[in-house]
């Protein structure tokens, strides 16, 4: 007979996904789903047969625990081509198995018991429990529906006053499309240098942008660490994530799983 309590405490305070939630009852007729980001549209071909070519080639053995390196070395030429990050090479690439893993494994490595992690309020529902699960605290910060969810004096004066160790950044930002102005970034930014923080950009969502232009901030500053994906800009949502890391005191590379 199984005890009582089979789960760690970490888990059991972990509250299931309200993305999943909302998705289940938006399944009914005439109900628009905006729960799930998963793009409307199918894979490009050129992906699925070039995914169907490895396959038939045998490439189904494992891979370098970074990645392999021919695709990190197209993602540092993406990066520097297109986010304006330079000095990247293959081996400040991690490949993952996904978005949500590679942000686990973040912070997972740089928060830990008595740590505390800044988040956007409104953000994605499982930056909160990844938080919990790395027994840090979680500390919100403020973004008003009536400033269009970009931070403002609110929002800069909870940052100015957090000691906390690492801010997850979100622009263009989930759930609320927001995309941050340069200058906005950059002041964020400036007080994470000056706070000695560590910063998590979450740029998932770089391609998806209707008004505005997206700005990463490692172009600029060595305290990013930047995770982006295929996942939505490609519709790949289940085949794979990358991340990047601009400052080199920062080393990922093991326990990265591919």
């Amino acid at each position: 007979m199984l005890k009582e309590r089979v789960f760690a405490d970490r888990v059991l305070e972990v509250k299931p996904s309200a993305t999943f939630k909302y998705d289940a009852a938006a399944k009914k007729p005439g109900v628009i789903n905006l729960t799930i980001g998963r793009p409307d549209f199918d894979t490009p071909q050129i992906i699925k047969d070039a995914a169907k070519k490895a396959l038939d080639e045998g490439r189904v053995h494992y891979t370098p625990s970074k990645g392999i390196p021919e695709l990190r070395k197209a993602i540092a030429e993406k990066l520097e081509t297109e986010n304006n990050i330079t000095d990247l090479d293959g081996d400040k690439i991690l490949v993952s198995g996904g978005g949500k893993q590679i942000l686990y494994c973040i912070v997972m490595a740089l928060a830990g018991k008595g740590d505390v992690v800044a988040i956007q309020n409104p953000a994605w529902v499982s930056y909160e429990a990844q938080i919990k699960l790395a027994n840090a605290e979680v500390e919100w910060l403020t973004l008003k529906p009536e400033e269009g969810f970009i931070p403002g004096e609110d929002f800069f004066r909870e940052l100015e006053e957090t000691n906390a160790k690492l801010l997850i950044l979100n622009s263009p930002g989930n759930p609320t499309g927001a995309v941050f102005h340069e200058r906005i970034i950059k002041k964020i930014m400036d007080v994470c240098i000056e706070k000695d923080m560590f910063v998590i950009s979450d740029e998932v969502y770089e391609k998806l942008i209707y008004e505005g232009k997206h700005y990463s901030p490692a172009n600029e500053y060595e305290n990013v660490i930047t995770v982006n994906a295929f996942s939505k800009t490609y519709s790949m949502t289940g085949w794979t994530s990358y991340i990047s890391s601009l400052s080199p005191a920062v080393h990922l590379s093991h326990n990265t799983v591919h």
